[in-house]
């Protein structure tokens, strides 16, 4: 979506939009796999006008095939606005906004876990999102994030939580390179993690 694999092919809009409940966008295998980068808003954009329990899994969003050059969409990586989605094992990377974008009082449940977000498909280098790595506002509550320490988070901000209520998000837990960091409770500040471990 919104590449020909090796440069961009713009879509003059979000690359893949979901306004349903209980789709799958990839899966568990290769040939699942979709390269959604390139695209003129979000690369994913779910439940603007509702659904629910949406899979995204396995995908490179915002860069090319292989995972290592910068294809970013000009919005969020996933821009999610409704509730129970789980994004799992998706590289979302060089895009012009923040890589997860959870928003809005619709928004509560989603599970974020096992992603690479802001670096190549190895985790070995940068290429950072332009805005947060991850980014949950707007009354969304109960999302749980780095479920079981597999998060790989470069480039720009790990988390950034900005709320006008308390939140209700779960514990976040991040691994970046040997560096762990766990329990990193989402309180209603903006919660900084950089890549050298200070906040």
């Amino acid at each position: 979506s919104g590449t020909d694999a090796g440069a961009a092919e713009a879509n003059g809009a979000s690359g893949i939009v979901v306004n349903g409940s209980s789709n799958i966008i990839g899966g568990t295998t290769a040939a699942d796999r979709n390269v959604i980068a390139g695209n003129a808003a979000a690369g994913i954009l779910i439940g603007v006008t509702g659904g629910s329990s949406n899979t995204v899994r396995g995908n490179i969003i915002g860069s090319d095939a292989t995972g290592g050059a910068d294809l970013g969409n000009t919005s969020h990586g996933v821009d999610v606005r409704c509730a129970g989605n789980l994004l799992m094992d998706n590289q979302i990377a060089g895009n012009d906004g923040s890589g997860i974008y959870i928003s809005g009082e619709a928004a509560d449940g989603n599970v974020v876990q096992g992603n690479l977000i802001g670096t190549n498909a190895a985790g070995s280098a940068a290429l950072a999102n332009g805005q947060d790595g991850i980014n949950v506002t707007n009354g969304a509550d109960d999302n749980v994030i780095g479920l079981v320490h597999t998060e790989v988070v470069d480039g720009r901000l790990v988390i950034d939580v900005v709320r006008d209520r308390p939140v209700q998000n779960a514990t976040v837990r991040i691994r970046i390179g040997a560096l762990q960091l766990d329990e990193i409770t989402l309180d209603g500040k903006r919660t900084l993690v950089h890549l050298n471990g200070q906040k």
